[in-house]
């Protein structure tokens, strides 16, 4: 059955109930395996908005619990390195 997204149990979804039709092998959190090499090869680029701005508390309470795993990312999910010391709540500066 092809996938679409009328086959979808949303509810189940919701409720991390749903069982995934693939679960993809991860050898360690900084594994790059299940992407195509076209694309794993690229040179990241930094994309800073256009005007710098700062986030409100509010706003920074929107990404309390967001993990991103980038070259500074955390100890724990990084291969152990750790974010730089002077790292700041603005963007694009």
């Amino acid at each position: 059955m092809p996938f679409t997204f009328q086959t979808i149990d949303w509810e189940a979804l919701l409720a991390k109930k749903a069982t995934p039709p693939f679960l993809p092998s991860i050898k360690e959190s900084l594994d790059v395996g299940n992407f195509d090499s076209e694309f794993t090869r690229l040179q990241p680029i930094m994309s800073p908005p256009s005007k710098p701005f700062v986030l409100s508390a509010e706003q920074q309470d929107a990404f309390a619990d967001f993990d991103f795993c980038a070259l500074y990312g955390r100890r724990s999910s990084c291969g152990g390195r750790s974010p730089p010391a002077s790292s700041s709540t603005s963007v694009g500066e």
